[in-house]
Formats: structure tokens, C-alpha cells, sequence
């Protein structure tokens, strides 16, 4: 685990990058495998070039800058450059409705938006001002990012400043905005020491080394995979890879299989379609199931196969968010 001289996600960054160097920090995985790799060094240099095309569009200390877009590897480059420009992000998962968009990007009073070619249409139908400036995460590489403003595109050199910003712990950080089941979305203005404390807490709980693989299939505009799917990632110096499409099966087994995460968060769906779909017919039809005495037995063999499934180096897997089924929590406590 990194030792930050402030608990601030610039900090973070930059050490990061100078501990871990050369070691695996992001990745892809599609159908063909593995794609796009990031070194942590790679990682701190296109943070910081992100942080200096901020700065190119006007983009100062403060300023709020919204993040629309799926999981990939660009996202933690633009939330940790956000940071080293000193501004603030405004996550807003990719499935929220134009209207509410559009609230998020007034209420937060962003003045650029980071984007995707799959969140652009959103945009458009949310009616943002089109002199706002877009940057396109997802036509990025090492030396420069697209900005749309407009029905312009310009492309932008991804020049690291000379010095990128050490805002104070205590400054506002990130604005997160709720799913708005009480009206419209709310707005949790989180800052810096917030973030870090809280992942360095979750550590001494979740213990997390650099060996560490994660499989993110969580979105990372949601705290919950945030904090503890990136940031404690990050503060131990794992490996993070992120699938280029929807977490459905036929996506995620062979995705696992490949990067045999150590470390996944999920909800209590995903375990459940991979338990009625691969364990639990074999287990009821288990011999040894169908006696009280060697029912244990036959647990811990589907609980063996349950790992396997999982590429079988799964160590913490994590399932929040909503109720697990009892059937489905009742074969984790046993088969563990």
C-alpha cells in the first residue's frame, strides 16, 4: 500500500504511478482477449496529459468537469486527471435518463463533460449546451484526446503541466449524484480525504496487495465501485481490468477464465444467474446431496466448482446493493 503524504487523489496519482511503475495497472478484455494495457507509469503520464488538456480548455481549480461514460480504461485516467487539475468530477452512470442527465449537468455546473461515442446520443437528447466542451475518453491515446464543441472536433495534445495541482484534503473532490428514487438525484459532494480514508479503512478490512487481479464489472460512476473496485486498487498497486461490454455470461465466464481475478464486487443477480446456471443442478443431483449427513460433502465440491468457475483464484468476492436470495446466501455460507 502506497504511503501518501496527503490523503488527496492527485496525491494518489502521482505516487502510484512512481511505486508501481512498470507494473499492470488497467486493462481491456473483449472478445478476443486482452486489448488495451496500462502501465502505472502510463497511467500517471496520461492522468497528469489529461490534467494539461483541462487546463488548455480553461478548466481551473474547482471547476466541476461531469464523467458520462461506461467502464473502460480511460474512466480512472479522466477521474484521477480530473483530481491533478484540481477540479471535481461529477460521475453519472451511463443508464441514467436524458432528463436527469441534464439536471445533473445544470445542478453540478460542470463546464466540460467527459463522454463516449455510446453516451454522446444522451447528450444531445438531454440538450446540453453544445458550446460545452466534450472530450472524448474513448479517442484518446499517449499523445492527444478529441474535444468536440460543437459540430467541431479539435484534437488536443495530452501535454502534462509542469506542476499539476495538491489540492487540500479537505477540498471538494467529487460530486456524486444518487439514482433519485425520492425525486430528482442528489448531489454528495465528497471530498479527497473522504474518498481515501474511506478506501484506506476498507483495506484494513478487504486486505488488498499488488499481486491482485480485479475484474471490474461493476459501473465506476457508483461510490461502491469507486472506492473499493479502483481507489484501494490503485492504493495497493493491483491490476484492473474492465470487459468492453455488458457483464452478461456469455461475456463475463470466458472473461474470467482469462484474468482469474482475486478480487471482484458484483450484485446479488450476477452470483445468482451463475449459481441456478452452473451449480445448482449438479448439486441437487449430487449422491450426496440428497442425504443430511453427506450434504456438506456435495456442498463443498460445487463450492470448489463455484470457484473454478470463477477462474479459481477468487479470494474476496463482494455482493452488495440490494438483498442476496436465501437459497443462494445459504450454499455460499456452507460451501465456504
Amino acid at each position: 500500500m502506497v504511503r501518501l503524504e496527503r490523503e488527496t487523489l492527485a496525491e494518489l496519482a502521482r505516487t502510484a504511478a512512481a511505486k508501481f511503475g512498470g507494473k499492470k495497472a488497467f486493462s481491456m478484455i473483449g472478445e478476443d482477449g486482452e486489448g488495451q494495457v496500462l502501465s502505472y507509469a502510463e497511467f500517471g503520464r496520461r492522468a497528469a496529459g489529461f490534467a494539461g488538456a483541462l487546463s488548455k480548455l480553461g478548466i481551473a481549480q474547482g471547476d466541476r468537469v461531469m464523467l458520462l461514460s461506461e467502464n473502460r480504461v480511460e474512466w480512472p485516467i479522466a477521474y484521477f486527471g480530473i483530481a491533478l487539475a484540481g477540479a471535481v468530477s461529477v460521475p453519472v452512470l451511463t443508464d441514467f435518463i436524458p432528463e436527469h442527465v441534464g439536471t445533473v449537468f445544470s445542478h453540478s455546473g460542470a463546464r466540460a463533460i467527459c463522454a463516449t461515442v455510446k453516451t454522446l446520443p444522451k447528450l444531445k437528447a438531454a440538450g446540453i449546451d453544445p458550446a460545452v466542451p466534450i472530450l472524448r475518453i474513448d479517442e484518446t491515446d499517449a499523445s492527444g484526446i478529441l474535444v468536440q464543441i460543437g459540430e467541431t472536433g479539435t484534437r488536443i495534445e495530452l501535454d502534462a503541466p509542469e506542476k499539476t495541482a495538491t489540492p487540500a484534503e479537505d477540498e471538494l473532490a467529487s460530486i456524486l449524484y444518487t439514482s433519485g428514487t425520492t425525486g430528482n438525484s442528489k448531489g454528495v459532494m465528497l471530498s479527497h480525504r473522504n474518498i481515501v480514508f474511506d478506501a484506506a479503512a476498507c483495506r484494513s478490512i478487504i486486505k488488498t496487495f499488488p499481486r491482485d487481479r480485479f475484474l471490474s464489472i461493476l459501473p465506476l460512476a457508483h461510490s461502491y465501485e469507486c472506492t473499493i473496485g479502483l481507489v484501494i486498487g490503485v492504493l495497493n498497486g493491483a491490476s484492473i481490468a474492465y470487459l468492453d461490454r455488458p457483464p452478461s455470461p456469455a461475456a463475463l465466464l470466458p472473461a474470467l477464465k482469462l484474468v482469474r481475478p482475486t478480487f471482484i464486487l458484483s450484485v446479488p443477480l450476477v452470483i445468482e444467474k451463475i449459481y441456478r446456471n452452473k451449480i445448482q443442478g449438479a448439486l441437487e443431483a449430487h449422491p450426496l446431496y440428497k442425504f443430511r449427513p453427506t450434504r456438506g460433502i456435495a456442498i463443498g465440491a460445487a463450492g470448489r466448482k463455484l470457484i473454478g468457475t470463477f477462474g479459481g483464484a477468487i479470494r474476496f468476492f463482494g455482493v452488495g446493493g440490494a438483498g442476496l436470495a436465501p437459497d443462494v446466501e445459504a450454499f455460499l455460507k456452507a460451501a465456504d
